[in-house]
């Protein structure tokens, strides 16, 4: 898993808020000037109010607040003061610092002074401070200021629940204190409580966010009312009466959560269930009894107890820590038989969410539906799955046929498996994440009926058939769309297919193994995966067929299961897969029909597409993908089946970035073989494949045949791709060691690629072949070539390296090329010639497929013969370009020519 990409490629694949309060103004005293002999002020107070001069005219007869000045030369003044000074509007004592003018020593009778000039009308310059001018805050309170600035006395004191206020650099007042109101702000505003003195939020509302909004997991019924929408399960926990609102307090029964989870969500849209660790089940002896997750209900497991969100949960993906869930869902209710277990474990509602669970021990044997999908099933609904487990899940058989009777000699049909041991996904969108399948495996098909060996009895009726094995041994798409990211499927198979069954004249043929050993996928579909790992996946055998007694009619053994890993049939359906790797999967064998009184009849054909089977898909799309060790397996002595790693059939649209075919094969025994020991590519004229940056490496077809004679073209043919009917394109692709197979009289060919059919057409450029081997050439009507054409195959090779095929046995050389429509310009060709560019010497192909600084391959090819960008491999959203980049992802060229071959020299 986690496949590096040598290039970086811009492709995507097919596929969530005062009351303020009014000043108080009191009255302030301004004390008038001392009494004095020669003063006509009298000596009581002045009482100003704010600031007014209270009606007395006589001190200020124009009404003004400021005082008049009693005179700064006292010589001639009335008052007889001799020190000058004016009263301030502040109440300070305006006799301050003066004396009596009998007193003065050192003053002359006004009237005998001759500089001094009359004072009378003398007026002080200097005004008096206003009082109560402006208010500010001081100290929690308001405060007055006089127009000097001069603090004053207190205007208001601010009560509880207030605070003072600058409204202005003049105005304060006392208002509410945050979160409190009313006409006396004596009451908590929204949902603050006033218990807690305005200090925290009543109920479930969140402080953060002003009491405006609920906390995380509740959701806002009313404007004062929050409702909790998280649900919490423990089975550990024991309390008289649990209400699942707190891990304290947690129900011990997922199911009962699960209920209460339902009808809140059908209420406010959603709600999520946390589940602890321990191992949950659907009911103690109902069957038929699931976990049902409702619509809108997220569950999540593998918590410890305690956490107080989600995201506190110590649970890592199982995918990248190789650590299992702590949380089981265990269909395992009766007494450790399978056949006891829960029929479906889940089942999944629409917008729901299962995450961080082991689903197990599933058993679907029931009839509709309840042959389908043990660990989960689900219908028209939008899912997401996380970070789960699903192993041990299985479907239950197909029902044998019925006997015949005495009326009715033949037996019936066996019934077909159903499907989907882990997931029957229908009319679905399913997004899993980070979760393996294990184990998983779909049921065999039903035998056929026996019939009444009575030579004498009716020939009619039925035919004792075998059913076909379950598809999909762990997931079952139909009509739906589905995401893998970051997922392993190990080890999950397909049913077989049933056996036949016969009376004296009739005959029974087995039925097919199952498809998909990992996923299958039906009808108008989307399978996307990334990052996903897919190995030890088998495709079922094929039931064997039974002979009749008395004929020698030899009726066909079933055909083994097709897809190993993955299959899919589907006209408008697609698969997109991208840096993922595909390790050891097989499609599976046919058997050999039963015996007749004289001969050996009726072999079967073994399963298509050790990996990925696609048939009549409308687009299969491959991005940095590997393919190791998978095979089509055909051990029973039976006819191999075709794509060691992928069988594509009628696909309209097919492409390979990058990636490698290494070690695949086709089965191995002593009778016919399969083509193709990578990739068998099928089509009806119309399709287009195109292999970009892809090395093919050791992969292999079967033994010939010692003993049946068979066509050209059916067996031992294509080591790495055998193609019919298809037109295709191979860019900065490399070849190697890759074989077929010879026999006693059909000598194996197209060591890298066996091509036949009028419609097929085959453009190479700038690729390598390089110590492929085919067949020992003996006397039989196909050569054995390294890229063999037959039956109007078109081939064209340019700026490409071929070199050095040999036989099997290493001790002859084989043709690099033949066919009758071969053109070949600029490329490297064993035994070639040195027409059109051509050259035929030893092309120093080093270490990593590189050419050598001497070799004779550099800068020998064509440029104008370089294929257009048609994959925007640049990423400059230009379609039209040259070819930018070579087999490693560098420049494809450096200087000014192309160099021949898949690596550019640098």
């Amino acid at each position: 898993m986690h496949v590096k990409s040598r290039l970086t490629v811009l492709w995507s694949l097919i596929f969530f808020t005062f009351t303020g309060c009014g000043l108080l103004t009191d009255d302030f005293s301004v004390t008038s000037v001392r009494d004095s002999e020669d003063t006509n002020v009298s000596s009581d107070d002045l009482k100003l109010k704010n600031g007014s001069d209270s009606g007395v005219d006589s001190v200020n007869p124009d009404g003004s607040d400021s005082m008049t000045a009693i005179g700064a030369d006292t010589s001639d003044s009335a008052s007889g003061v001799s020190d000058s000074s004016s009263d301030s509007a502040s109440g300070s004592d305006a006799d301050s610092g003066t004396e009596d003018s009998e007193d003065t020593e050192d003053t002359e009778d006004t009237e005998d002074t001759e500089d001094t000039e009359d004072t009378e009308d003398t007026e002080d310059t200097t005004p008096a401070c206003s009082s109560h001018a402006y208010t500010q805050c001081v100290s929690g309170n308001v405060y007055w200021f006089d127009s000097c600035n001069v603090q004053q006395e207190m205007a208001t004191a601010c009560d509880e629940n207030m605070s003072c206020t600058d409204v202005s650099t003049t105005t304060a007042i006392c208002e509410c204190m945050p979160h409190w109101g009313g006409e006396n702000c004596d009451q908590c505003v929204g949902n603050w409580d006033v218990e807690s003195n305005c200090n925290s939020c009543t109920g479930d509302f969140d402080e953060e966010a002003d009491c405006e909004a609920c906390l995380p997991g509740f959701v806002k019924v009313t404007d004062t009312s929050c409702e909790q929408l998280v649900v919490y399960v423990d089975g550990s926990v024991t309390v008289p009466v649990p209400d699942g609102k707190s891990w304290t307090t947690a129900y011990r029964s997922l199911s009962l959560a699960l209920q209460k989870a339902k009808g809140m969500a059908e209420s406010y849209g959603r709600c999520d269930v946390y589940v602890a660790d321990g191992t949950y089940y659907p009911d103690d002896n109902d069957r038929n009894a699931s976990f049902v997750v409702a619509q809108g209900v997220r569950l999540y497991g593998s918590f410890a107890g305690g956490e107080a969100s989600l995201d506190d949960r110590p649970l890592q993906s199982p995918v990248e820590s190789y650590t299992t869930p702590s949380s089981i869902l265990s269909g395992e209710i009766g007494s450790g038989l399978q056949t006891d277990n829960s029929v479906h474990v889940v089942r999944a509602g629409d917008n729901s969410i299962i995450d961080g669970f082991i689903i197990s021990d599933g058993y679907a044997d029931g009839d509709g539906l309840d042959a389908y999908g043990a660990g989960m099933i689900m219908e028209s609904a939008l899912v997401g799955i996380g970070n789960c487990v699903f192993e041990n899940n299985h479907t239950g058989p197909g029902a044998a046929g019925a006997d015949g009777s005495a009326t009715d000699s033949n037996g019936r049909a066996g019934e077909n498996a159903g499907g989907g041991g882990a997931i029957y996904a229908y009319d679905s969108q399913v997004d899993i994440r980070h979760t393996v399948f294990s184990e998983n495996s779909t049921g065999n098909g039903g035998d056929g009926g026996q019939g009444i060996e009575d030579p004498d009895a009716a020939s009619g009726g039925p035919v004792p058939n075998g059913g076909n094995g379950g598809d999909g041994g762990a997931i079952y798409m139909i009509s739906s769309d589905v995401t893998l990211t970051t997922c392993e499927l190990l080890k999950n198979i397909t049913g077989d297919g049933g056996d036949g069954n016969s009376n004296t004249i009739v005959s029974g043929v087995g039925g097919n193994g199952g498809r998909g050993g990992g996923i299958y996928s039906l009808g108008i579909s989307s399978l996307k995966m990334d990052d996903c790992y897919v190995a030890s996946n088998r495709a079922g055998r094929g039931g064997a067929g039974a002979s009749p007694l008395r004929s020698h009619t030899c009726p066909g053994a079933g055909v083994g299961g097709h897809g190993g890993g993955i299959a899919a049939d589907g006209s408008e359906s697609s698969i997109g897969i991208q840096n993922s790797r595909f390790y050891d999967n097989s499609s599976g064998t046919s058997d050999v029909s039963g015996d007749s009184t004289t001969v050996t009849c009726g072999l079967g054909t073994g399963g298509g597409g050790g990996a990925v089977y696609a048939n009549s898909l409308a687009e299969l799309s491959l991005y940095n993908v590997e393919f190791v060790a998978n095979f089509t397996d055909n051990r029973n002595q039976s006819a191999g089946g075709d794509g060691g790693a992928v069988w594509s059939v009628n696909t309209n649209a097919l492409s390979v970035i990058g990636g490698e075919f290494g070690a695949n094969h086709t089965g191995e025994d002593d009778k016919c073989t399969g083509a193709g020991g990578a990739a068998n590519i099928v089509g009806t004229g119309s399709q287009v494949v195109e292999l970009w940056n892809v090395i093919f490496h050791g992969n292999k077809t079967g033994v010939k045949p010692t003993t049946n004679s068979f066509e050209p073209g059916t067996g031992m043919s294509g080591g790495a791709l055998a193609l019919t009917d298809v037109s295709i394109n191979i860019v900065n692709c490399i070849f190697n060691l890759n074989q077929v197979y010879s026999g006693d009289d059909y000598a194996g060919t197209g060591a890298s690629i066996f091509a036949m059919g009028d419609e097929t057409s085959v453009d190479i450029a700038n690729s390598t072949f390089f110590h492929n081997r085919v067949g020992a050439k003996v006397d039989s009507p196909a050569l054995p070539a390294n890229i063999s054409v037959a039956s109007g195959g078109i081939v064209s090779v340019v700026n490409s390296i071929l070199w050095e095929t040999v036989t099997e046995d290493g001790t002859g050389t084989g043709d690099e090329v033949s066919g009758a429509s071969v053109s070949i310009s600029h490329s490297c060709v064993t035994g070639g010639n040195n027409l059109n560019g051509n050259i035929a010497v030893d092309p120093e192909i080093g270490a990593g497929f590189s050419l050598s600084a001497t070799s004779p391959c550099l800068n020998k090819g064509d440029n104008t013969a370089l294929p257009l960008d048609v994959f925007d491999l640049n990423g400059n959203g230009a379609l039209t370009d040259v070819l930018p980049y070579d087999y490693d992802g560098l420049s494809r060229i450096v200087g000014t020519t192309v160099d021949m071959g898949a690596l550019e020299y640098r």
